[in-house]
């Protein structure tokens, strides 16, 4: 089955596949916000630090192995005009 989705998720989609944390931080607003397990992150850095520290990397490593569990995630966007 295809589903058509709005760019912004395809690409958010493609780059969590390719576990590349400087584009999915790039498909927030600066100001975006993502809350995970009850914190939250808000802006862009520090939504590109949380997906690379849920992944166990420090900021300057990249992701080789982790993929995203969704069940257990809540993504929040807002998006920009």
């Amino acid at each position: 089955m295809t589903f058509t989705v709005p760019q912004v998720i395809a690409v958010y989609l493609a780059a969590e596949a390719a576990k590349d944390a400087d584009a999915i931080s790039r498909c927030f607003a600066q100001d975006g916000a993502v809350r995970d397990e009850g914190l939250d992150y808000r802006g862009r850095d520090a939504i590109r630090q949380w997906n690379q520290s849920r992944r166990g990397l420090s900021v300057s490593e990249s992701a080789s192995e982790s993929t995203l569990s969704p069940a257990w995630e809540e993504v929040t966007e807002r998006w920009e005009a």
